[in-house]
This record gives structure tokens, C-alpha cells and sequence, in this order.
């Protein structure tokens, strides 16, 4: 069986709270089976804390750049990480592997990533980030969670298909 990518907001008093609700609605939408794809296949989750500016899309995006990229196709330094990706050219051709540097969020450190990577691991865990800030009172709105006391959390990882 195969692997598939997987994000979900919860929210709750503690990240416990948060992740059995994601585990309990992805079952009530797809069902008890083991390989339906959702949060409900892992077994857990690691917290990770992002700095209050930084966008969770995007430490998630540059978390599953470094999932992808092998360990000879990485340089790191303490601002910024170079990735060697596939990238086509326009038009059609040939692809080429080319350097692409991503800039690492203030506040976040080459090995908060790479702990980031290492807690996605299929059937087992996932990655939780809380959220706060803006982009928490934005979730907190558009999941109908606003006035209620708790945390906001988004967990990614591999999911069984």
C-alpha cells in the first residue's frame, strides 16, 4: 500500500484535544479503514512551535522540501537552506536539476526543521505546528472556533492509502 500527504486544523485546551477531534471527523467522513488516506492512519503526533510571524504554510512547505530532497542534495546555513530539485524547463525539454534556495523563518533554526522531518513518519506520527497570531484568529473564524479557549493546530504528514 502506498503513502499520501495529508494536512488538517484542529483545535482544542492541548494538542491531545486537537488531534483526537481531527482523528474523530476524519472517521465520521471516511470511515474506520486503515488505508482511507486521513490523519486517522497515524498513531501520534510531535508539537513543534514556529515563531508567532512565520507562516505554517510555508515552514510546512519548506518541511516537506527537505522530507523529499536526499541528504547529499542539502546545504544549510544559518539563514537559508539549498535544495537541489527537478525543475522543466518552459516549453517542454529536458529537465535539469538546479540549486533553489528557501529562506528559513526568523526564529527558526536548521534543527527545528530537521526535528520537523523526522516526526513524519507513515502509520506513525506527524508533524503538529500551533498556530497563533493572525493566522490563528483567521482559522479560529473560518472553522466557527472564534470565542472559544484553546489552541490552534495544524498537523501534516503521510497518511496510509
Amino acid at each position: 500500500m502506498g503513502a499520501t500527504n495529508f494536512e488538517d486544523y484542529g483545535f482544542g485546551k492541548d494538542a491531545d484535544v486537537a488531534f483526537n477531534s481531527c482523528v474523530r471527523q476524519a472517521q465520521y467522513e471516511y470511515g474506520h479503514d486503515c488505508y482511507n488516506g486521513t490523519i486517522s492512519t497515524v498513531q501520534g503526533y510531535y508539537v513543534h512551535d514556529i515563531p508567532t510571524r512565520a507562516d505554517h504554510l510555508k515552514v510546512a512547505d519548506l518541511v516537506w522540501a527537505l522530507y523529499e530532497a536526499a541528504d547529499m542534495d542539502v546545504k544549510y546555513s544559518s539563514d537559508r537552506v539549498k535544495i537541489k530539485e527537478l525543475q522543466w524547463p518552459k516549453g517542454g525539454g529536458v529537465p535539469a536539476r538546479r540549486w533553489k534556495t528557501r529562506l528559513i523563518p526568523k526564529g527558526l533554526a536548521v534543527s527545528d526543521l530537521l526535528a520537523m522531518v523526522t516526526s513524519i513518519e507513515k502509520w506513525e506520527s506527524c508533524c503538529a505546528l500551533r498556530i497563533t497570531g493572525t493566522a490563528a484568529q483567521d482559522k479560529r473564524k473560518q472553522h466557527g472556533w472564534k470565542g472559544m479557549h484553546g489552541d490552534v493546530y495544524y498537523f501534516f504528514g503521510l497518511a496510509a492509502c
